[in-house]
Parts: C-alpha cells; structure tokens; sequence
C-alpha cells in the first residue's frame, strides 16, 4: 500500500484540463440531484429548483478548482516526480471535507431544508463520489499514459492487451 501511495504523480494537469474535469463533475452532481432528489428540497417554482441544485454544481466546480489550483503554488508543485499520490489524495480529501461543509450550509440556509443526520450522511455520500470520480479520472489517464509508454517501447496496445489477458 505504501509503494502504491508513494508513486509519483506522472502527469500535469493545466487549468483548462482542470476546468474540464472539474465541470463534468459538476454537471454529474446536478443531472444525479435532478434525477434522483436525494434531500427532498420542495420548492414551489421548477425554474427555483433547477437553481438550487445548480448551486450544488457551482459550489462544486469552485470547490475543486481553487483547491487543485491554488494549493500547489509553495512547496508542493504540479512538477513531475515531486508531486506524488499521498499529496493528491490529501487534495481530494480536503475537497471531500469543504464539500460535506459547503453543501450542509447551502442546503440549510438557501434550501431552508432542517438537517437531520440522515441527510447528511447523504450529503458525505454524494461528496464521497465526487471524489471517487476524480480518483477514477486519474486512474486512467495514469493507463493511458503507461500504455502510450509501452507503444512507444515497441509493444503495440493489442498485444499488451492479450499478453495481460492471458496472464489471468
């Protein structure tokens, strides 16, 4: 586990890329707020609804943009073989947590829905895959990028694909 967390961190992402990964985040929170209604928010007018959960995907958006970053700027960088997993994951935990908090307070004083502790289980849920996503994310550009190294050894992606294939 510890080598897994220790690996260097082996791409660089830019802030358009960032941008990008950060607002199909956001719109997957508002399409699973708009499909599945996971806090019972009754608003009288759809047009307020549709709002209020865009809300939800702002507080997103902005949450994961300031934190990916701004952070980074001192001792930490963005810079290949210094930035590692361990730091990454420290991010998206802190990402988790703001969003746990942000969205309890939007949801208390601009949805006026009364906070139980059931309902913010469900806001930890909803948080929680937010982050799973991005993990997913990097997880495969990490793929992506080990395979584009081994065509470049002189293995074409097929036969990696069989010869791994095989193996189990």
């Amino acid at each position: 586990m510890a080598k897994l967390l220790s690996k260097s961190y082996p791409f660089d992402f830019g802030f358009r890329r960032r941008f990008v990964i950060s607002a199909w985040s956001g719109l997957g929170i508002f399409l699973f707020f708009l499909f599945f209604q996971p806090f019972g928010i009754v608003v009288a007018d759809i047009n307020n609804y549709l709002l209020l959960i865009a809300g939800f995907a702002g507080i997103s958006i902005i949450l994961q943009l300031v934190i990916h970053l701004s952070i980074p700027i001192g001792k930490m960088s963005f810079r290949l073989g210094q930035y590692n997993l361990n730091i990454l994951m420290l991010f998206e935990l802190l990402i988790w947590i703001l969003s746990v908090v942000a969205f309890s307070f939007y949801l208390r004083f601009v949805g006026g829905v009364h906070l139980s502790i059931f309902i913010v289980f469900r806001i930890v849920v909803v948080c929680l895959l937010q982050v799973v996503i991005n993990m997913l994310i990097y997880e495969i550009q990490d793929l992506r990028l080990k395979l584009e190294q081994k065509e470049k050894d002189g293995i074409p992606g097929q036969q990696l694909i069989e010869k791994t294939t095989k193996q189990f």
